[in-house]
């Protein structure tokens, strides 16, 4: 639950955002004048439901109206584009990459939906249904519509592909091995299977159906390249000692600082974030990544899953 604010007179112009982190119960305000990051505080609140946590914000939210706030709708670029604006200042020409923020939706898909998390898969039935070693049916996590994405190397190298489907085996210990398939631009238009006879109505991740969309943002290069990321310290003492040094110890602060921000958010393409670049090694094209907000998944402690297309990697931090 995210909501955000904006209030505008004569003399100021600024914003004010809360949320509240449900995994943490922390109630995380951010705030201060448009066009800046602002600065960010943490409450933590006694919440036994989501719904008590809500009546807080509600409150909290109320009591902003009444000074005169208006609620704005949420960008999910907002405080990356801010910082990405900082890093151009220092160097104007920069090597950029595309990656799409996900946003989701607590609306239902329809039957001709394709980016959906849980519910019933599109384009998918009896003969594509993957199926684990006793034969049950798998459950199906999310779907991604790949035309909705500029990921050009990927596209040309699978150009007969429209989408991928992923699914999970919940009665396995490897929860977190997605099981992927391909779905070409005729299997989507065969839409939802129709009276499907299979009952997930006992799992979490078939009921919390949901649909999900991406929005585009570019950011350095060096942001996804994990040997970049590894060398930061290597490099702020090199810009540190060296008078020609060829980064400034400014742009790598920023370049870290923007990595950070991508990293905790749900997105797809340009490349993943904090890993290393033989851990990724062999999967195939980059796809995605994401935490269990987005699947309701368990991923443990600061989990986040990495998407390629020949495979996936699972790690807490």
């Amino acid at each position: 639950m995210k909501n955000y604010l904006k209030f505008k007179d004569e003399k100021s112009h600024k914003f004010w955002e809360i949320e509240f982190d449900q995994y943490e119960d922390l109630i995380i305000t951010t705030y201060g004048k448009i066009g800046t990051i602002g600065k960010t505080t943490e409450k933590e609140i006694d919440c036994e439901t989501i719904e008590e946590a809500k009546v807080y914000l509600d409150k909290q939210i109320a009591g902003k109206v009444k000074k005169g706030y208006q609620e704005k709708k949420i960008d999910p670029t907002r405080k990356l584009s801010i910082l990405v604006k900082q890093l151009k200042e220092l160097k104007n020409e920069l090597e950029m990459t595309t990656v799409y923020l996900i946003t989701t939706k607590e609306e239902k898909p329809t039957k001709t939906t394709i980016n959906r998390i849980g519910g019933l898969p599109i384009g998918i039935d009896e003969v594509k249904w993957p199926k684990n070693k006793e034969g049950k049916p798998l459950i199906h996590a999310y779907t991604i519509d790949l035309s909705k994405f500029s990921q050009r190397e990927y596209q040309e190298d699978s150009s007969d592909y429209r989408a991928i489907s992923y699914f999970v085996d919940e009665e396995s210990e490897e929860l977190t091995t997605l099981i992927n398939v391909f779905l070409t631009e005729e299997d989507i238009q065969k839409g939802e299977w129709d009276n499907c006879p299979y009952d997930f109505t006992e799992s979490s991740i078939f009921e919390d159906t949901r649909t999900w969309e991406g929005h585009e943002l570019e950011v350095p290069d060096e942001v996804v390249d994990g040997e970049f990321l590894e060398n930061l310290d290597y490099l702020r003492d090199e810009a540190e000692d060296e008078d020609d040094a060829e980064y400034s110890v400014e742009y790598l602060d920023l370049i870290e600082k923007i990595s950070e921000h991508l990293f905790v958010q749900n997105y797809v393409g340009g490349g993943p974030t904090w890993l290393q670049q033989d851990e990724g090694s062999g999967m195939g094209f980059f796809i995605m990544q994401f935490s269990e907000d987005f699947v309701n998944i368990n991923l443990g402690d600061s989990g986040v899953m990495y998407v390629f297309d020949d495979d996936n990697l699972w790690q807490c931090y």
